[in-house]
């Protein structure tokens, strides 16, 4: 049988710099999963409103009312308008993570 003997060197300043390296590269990774989830989670209804709403603008066979056009027209607008925000926020903050 061998001898066991134990053996726990003490980490030198290059090893806790590597280890820390790799901890902000998880970190990463993680901020851009998130953001890619986020980004989808957000985007894909807001795509999804506009789309009804222009679909139900160009309805010829079931035209709006007035009152109804008026409100989807500003259901648009207002998707519009959130999903160009939301374009901002997304940019900036993968600005943020490349830095």
């Amino acid at each position: 049988m061998k001898p066991t003997t134990s053996f726990s060197p003490t980490p030198t300043p290059i090893h806790e710099e590597l280890i820390k390296h790799e901890e902000l590269i998880k970190h990463d990774r993680g901020n851009g999963d998130y953001l890619k989830g986020m980004s989808h989670e957000l985007r894909t209804p807001l795509n999804v409103i506009i789309g009804i709403s222009q679909l139900l603008q160009r309805d010829r066979k079931s035209p709006l009312t007035p009152i109804h056009r008026d409100a989807v027209e500003r259901m648009e607008r207002n998707a519009h308008s959130l999903l160009h925000s939301v374009n901002q926020l997304i940019e900036k903050l993968r600005e943020k993570n490349s830095h």
